[in-house]
């Protein structure tokens, strides 16, 4: 993620809030500050702000989430359209010599929680998966705990 970052200055704190909170474009493009509250960010689902899902969901934000915001919009968090939020990364991308395109932040997120031995219902919930068969993509990345598992109960 360093690379992205470096490579464009005027659009890092986008990158960073969204591969942060696994914010979809689409949603990221219509959010406002008065959705971020306290500690979390609310991604609502109404006849203006439509998610895939088509459901609210409430995700948390990290210390760098936090430090991004500061960078993003004083109203509208992000000052593009979801199309010229895609098109943008892919010019950062290839500035930074990075494959992929702006859904990388997403799966990033994903799997870096999965990795960090976040359960799948919650990396679920966090990314607003409708289906959790689309969560399960990632659990090959779940870090294998199966040994001591069955020390934890005595029977």
């Amino acid at each position: 993620m360093a690379k992205i970052y470096k490579a464009d200055k005027a659009t890092a704190q986008i990158w960073r809030f969204m591969a942060n909170t696994g914010i979809r474009r689409g949603e990221f493009a219509k959010a406002v500050r008065s959705d971020v509250r306290g500690r979390s960010i609310h991604i609502e689902s109404t006849d203006e702000k439509r998610t895939k899902s088509g459901r609210w969901r409430e995700v948390p934000l990290n210390a760098s989430a936090k430090i991004a915001l500061k960078g993003l919009g004083r109203e509208s968090l992000s000052p593009y359209a979801a199309d010229t939020l895609t098109h943008k990364f892919a010019r950062v991308a290839a500035l930074a010599n990075v494959g992929g395109n702006l859904h990388i932040l997403r799966h990033t997120f994903c799997s870096h929680m999965v990795m960090a031995g976040v359960p799948l219902r919650a990396v679920q919930v966090l990314a607003g998966h409708s289906s959790s068969a689309i969560t399960e993509r990632y659990a090959h990345l779940a870090p294998r705990k199966k040994k001591g598992a069955v020390d934890k109960i005595n029977l």
